[in-house]
C-alpha cells in the first residue's frame, strides 16, 4: 500500500475518531450527568489514539521531519491542535 492511500485511510479514521470522541462526550455528560470520571476516561484514551494516529500520519507524511528536526507536538503541526 502506497503511502497516499494510507494518508487518506488515516486522515478518514482521524475525522471519525474525533467525531466518535465528541458524541461519547456528549453522550455521556446528558445521559449520565453524575459519573463525569467515566467521560473523563474514555476522553483521556481516545485522546491517546488521537495523538498516535496523528504522529503515525505526521511520519508518512513528511518522512524527512525525523529526529530532533520533528516537532514537539504532532497534532498542532498538522492542524488538529
Amino acid at each position: 500500500m502506497n503511502s497516499e492511500k494510507k494518508l487518506k485511510i488515516l486522515d478518514i479514521i482521524l475525522a471519525s475518531l474525533i467525531a466518535i470522541m465528541l458524541l461519547v462526550v456528549m453522550g455521556l455528560v446528558i445521559f449520565q450527568p453524575a459519573d463525569h470520571k467515566l467521560v473523563l476516561i474514555v476522553v483521556a484514551l481516545l485522546a491517546l489514539v488521537l495523538i498516535a494516529l496523528s504522529t503515525y500520519r505526521y511520519w508518512l507524511a513528511y518522512p524527512e521531519q525525523t529526529g530532533m528536526k520533528a516537532p514537539l507536538f504532532v497534532p498542532k503541526a498538522i492542524g488538529l491542535g
